[in-house]
């Protein structure tokens, strides 16, 4: 999840250039901000997906984004077996230029696109595997230096019986 770590009061301010008076003066700001991937827009809608980890951060831009593995979104705990298909689906609609959109598989960058315009969709299927789990997220950076992060899909190995996320199974 995304956010300031200010106190100057102004959420959701998308100008990097504004300025905001702190205990310091005015100075400029740019607040992160946290979407959230929600079946509507209702308090329950949305405290349900933030609770599955349908969420994502930016660095203040307003991006919209969508990531997903098998048709899991993003947040998803999901138990596969070996041999079976990884497929990644990932759609950014950014409120500027986009420049890459990649996927990183335990902390490394597995496939890299470079973007052009304010949209973009990238499908990927990942065919190597990994002992033990392995976590994906979608990373997005844009001209203007902003970023967009989502919340990471794990996958564990059917047969492997460690706790995940501090969970037991």
């Amino acid at each position: 999840m995304g956010n300031s770590s200010g106190h100057e009061g102004v959420p959701g301010i998308n100008q990097i250039e504004s300025l905001v008076r702190s205990l310091h003066g005015w100075r400029p700001f740019s607040g992160g901000l946290t979407g959230v991937l929600a079946e509507d827009l209702t308090r329950e809608s949305i405290l349900e997906a933030i609770r599955a980890g349908r969420v994502y951060a930016t660095t203040g831009n307003r991006t919209l984004l969508s990531f997903s593995l098998n048709d899991s979104h993003m947040g998803s705990e999901l138990r596969l077996r070996a041999q079976e298909r990884r497929h990644f689906t990932a759609r950014v609609v950014a409120d500027g230029e986009l420049r890459r959109i990649e996927i990183i598989r335990n902390g490394e960058s597995v496939i890299s696109q470079t973007a052009v315009g304010s949209t973009h969709t990238l499908t990927w299927e990942d065919r190597i595997r990994t002992p033990g789990e392995d976590s994906y997220y979608l990373r997005v950076k844009m001209w203007d230096t902003g970023s967009a992060w989502s919340s990471p899909i794990w996958v564990r190995p059917i047969g492997d019986n460690r706790l995940s996320k501090g969970k037991s199974t």
